[in-house]
């Protein structure tokens, strides 16, 4: 009863301030369901968010006006933002480098490295075995708890130095043809790859339980709570969900492809070891990819995961679900972590352009823990729930608020309770409904198979 009646509260205070009009409509048809903006009648979080650079970002197409205050700023502050972006990379590497359980991207990197040398011709075929092998031995004594970890050196010295010391020169001349930077920027950049796929493959595990609840709930009316409509399908909230979810995995994706592009190594033509100390071409495009993927999570992909957590939450909340051990447990993880992330991502003071570095790259890393942990959690809570239809059916809603004062009403309206009554909603009114029904579990359907498709081209 309190959470509903905050619910309420909420709706209330928002709709007076509010400019917008309901539709007359018991039902809000959308030929295409989405998740935009003006889809709510009040908004879970902020329009407006302060990104990692402390800059303004706005979560929707900003006026014209706006476009131009914030070309401005970039405009006139580049060297002050580039600094701000090198420095977020540079604290992010000494994080990665930090903690020993990063050791697998050090020697990708290094392999990938040797690699590279023997195909330029630095070392020989021979040289390149050696340093391999050696790899695979560190990685398997830090496998088995052999590894002698030296406490007053990062991650990546650890693993160079041990290996030279089983290599000898040619791990000394990987060391100095490469230079640590680039190395280092190297395991930035595998890092952000794990990571990044780490949270597609989370959102793709949730939006598979999203759609099949919808399969089992066919045809299931829900009362709407923060969209522009008294009731609403379950099939066009899981459309929409899936379609907001689909834009975020679209965006991680173009970022990764990016990285890839980015960091290229300039080996020097001749063989002079005074030359050989090489940089990458261009370290600013990788610093400023890692601040985009950093943005993404604290800005695009926390903001929807609030939308679709406040709107699985209202189901509980509601008592529309059949309670059950698992349920309740991934409810209240996710409604736990759906408060941290509210925490981390509000709306900061933009008045300085450097706000200290460490709190920036301390907020992302707290924010990719907290959106995993909600994409855990809002999995398990789709797997688990089951709704009880009849007390959605029979839902008892403040009049004053939904228009209509039980789902029943509604059910009635649309011919949905199984009984054929003269009155009611006139027969355009049921055939509208159905055949909105009819499409949009048509479009779920059509989901895994447009996925599949994407996949195989």
């Amino acid at each position: 009863q309190n959470g509903l009646l905050n619910i309420v509260i909420t709706y209330n205070i928002v709709l007076k301030a509010t400019e917008w009009m309901r539709p007359n409509d018991d039902y809000r048809y959308d030929v295409q369901p989405s998740q935009r903006h003006t889809d709510f009648i009040c908004q879970p979080g902020p329009a407006m968010h302060i990104d990692l650079l402390n800059r303004e970002r706005l979560r929707y197409p900003m006026l014209e006006r706006k476009k131009l205050v914030v070309a401005d700023q970039v405009k006139k502050r580049p060297k002050a933002l580039q600094k701000c972006a090198r420095d977020f990379a540079d604290w992010l590497l000494k994080y990665i480098c930090s903690e020993n359980e990063n050791y697998k991207y050090v020697l990708v990197a290094t392999k990938e490295n040797a690699n590279m040398l023997m195909k330029e011709g630095f070392i020989s075929s021979y040289a390149r075995d050696e340093i391999l092998h050696g790899l695979e031995r560190i990685k398997k004594d830090i496998e088995e708890g052999r590894f002698q970890w030296r406490d007053n050196k990062d991650l990546r010295t650890n693993i160079i130095d041990t290996l030279i010391d089983i290599v000898g020169g040619p791990a000394k001349r990987l060391d100095r043809v490469i230079s640590h930077y680039v190395q280092l920027l190297t395991v930035l950049q595998l890092w952000c790859h794990d990571s990044i796929d780490q949270v597609i493959s989370q959102t793709k595990e949730l939006q598979t339980e999203l759609f099949l609840l919808a399969i089992r709930n066919g045809g299931l009316v829900l009362p709407s709570i923060w969209r522009r409509a008294n009731w609403i399908l379950l099939g066009d909230v899981v459309l929409s969900q899936l379609e907001q979810l689909d834009m975020d995995v679209s965006q991680l994706v173009s970022c990764k492809n990016k990285m890839d592009s980015t960091l290229q190594t300039a080996l020097p033509s001749d063989s002079t070891y005074c030359s050989m100390n090489s940089l990458c071409k261009d370290p600013r495009h990788m610093h400023n990819f890692a601040v985009e993927f950093g943005n993404l999570i604290v800005g695009d992909i926390s903001r929807d995961l609030s939308n679709i957590g406040l709107e699985l939450s209202s189901w509980m909340e509601l008592h529309l679900l059949t309670p059950n051990d698992k349920v309740i447990e991934s409810f209240s993880l996710m409604r736990k972590q759906m408060l941290d992330l509210d925490n981390l991502t509000a709306t900061r003071s933009a008045y300085s352009i450097y706000n200290p570095v460490e709190d920036s790259s301390r907020r992302f890393l707290a924010s990719f823990r907290s959106v995993s942990e909600i994409l855990k959690a809002a999995k398990e809570f789709a797997k688990q729930s089951s709704f009880d239809h009849e007390k959605a059916r029979t839902f008892l809603a403040p009049r004053d608020n939904f228009g209509a004062s039980q789902l029943a009403e509604f059910h009635a309206t649309k011919s949905l309770d199984g009984q054929n009554k003269d009155e009611g909603g006139s027969a355009i009114e049921k055939q509208n409904f159905r055949l909105h029904s009819d499409d949009t579990m048509r479009k779920l359907l059509d989901w895994p198979r447009r996925l599949q498709s994407e996949k195989n081209d």
